[in-house]
């Protein structure tokens, strides 16, 4: 039988249809993990073009649909990750960014810049609204093809990220506090970190569809978010620096490291991140990770392989 499918997938059939009291809990259970899906970090892939610029950044609200929204409009499509955290430093002066509201959401856009050649900004540094859940928008960095803006809401709530085209622009919509207007459980996933006894434990991301696989490893690699280390994860890169070559036919998925790749007399490498990373989805029954130069130990057959250097 395959690995267990993409998170939350079928929570909405908990119950059997004609007991209404079973039914109801099924229901109150798939809205409860519908929201905290809708709460945990969006990671969308960077494009393989040239780097886009920011050139607007706008905030609206829409009562009847219970979200505030907040539009970052590009020159191009750029790579994203939105996710909350408990404070937002300032890039160079590594001070506490200070924002209205009690939860932060961070948006990090890249690559991507707010200057152009003269040093002049491209995009408003601030936006102050009294909205329902929106209370600020203020730049945190623009540095080395990378800009971070925090967002600061009334409460931690619910929140979608969509990648829109014609324009190119970042739509962050923002959920009223107690409303969960939004279904985020298309394009939900484990990804699965180090902890510090050397097991994997599993995290939730949201990565874009179709290409959920691609999606779920750029989130590995994106590494652990500050509420998640608390719970002592961390990301054991083996000298990997990101992936190429993803591809999955007849359940065997391939993907080749970049960077270095180095075990360093460790049993706990980015294998044990990948392959439990890859095999919770439903198309993937063995993984084989390839060394930078494209090697692996079993490039046959339908068993899981790693490289030689990711050996003890």
């Amino acid at each position: 039988m395959r690995r267990a499918t993409v998170l939350l997938a079928g929570l909405a059939l908990l119950a059997a249809p004609t007991a209404s009291s079973r039914a109801a809990t099924s229901a109150g259970a798939a809205t409860t993990a519908v929201s905290a899906a809708c709460q945990s970090p969006v990671v969308g892939p960077a494009p393989t073009r040239g780097q886009a610029f920011l050139d607007g950044v706008r905030a609206g609200r829409h009562d009847r649909a219970h979200f505030d929204r907040v539009v970052f409009d590009l020159t191009a499509v750029a790579g994203y990750d939105v996710h909350y955290v408990r404070r937002i430093v300032q890039d160079g002066s590594g001070l506490p960014l200070r924002l209205r509201g009690r939860a932060v959401l961070a948006v990090r856009l890249a690559p991507v810049r707010a200057h152009d050649d003269r040093g002049r900004s491209t995009a408003p540094r601030r936006i102050v609204r009294s909205f329902t859940q929106l209370r600020d928008v203020r730049r945190a960095g623009d540095f080395e093809g990378v800009v971070t803006y925090g967002v600061g809401l009334a409460a931690r709530g619910d929140f979608r990220v969509s990648l829109l085209t014609r324009p190119d622009r970042l739509v962050v919509d923002v959920a009223f506090p107690g409303r969960h207007p939004f279904d985020c459980r298309r394009g939900a996933v484990e990804v699965f970190f180090a902890t510090r006894d050397a097991t994997a434990a599993a995290v939730t991301r949201r990565v874009p569809t179709p290409a959920v696989a691609r999606g779920a490893l750029t989130a590995l690699f994106a590494g652990p978010v500050d509420f998640d280390r608390p719970r002592g994860l961390v990301l054991v890169d083996s000298g990997a620096v990101g992936f190429t070559g993803l591809r999955i036919r007849d359940g065997i998925a391939r993907v080749r490291l970049t960077g270095g790749c180095a075990s360093g007399g460790s049993t706990f490498t980015i294998a044990n991140e990948i392959v439990p990373t890859l095999k919770r989805l439903p198309t993937v029954d063995v993984v084989k990770i390839l060394d930078p130069q494209g090697h692996t130990e079993e490039p046959a057959g339908r068993v899981d392989s790693i490289p030689a250097c990711l050996e003890p």
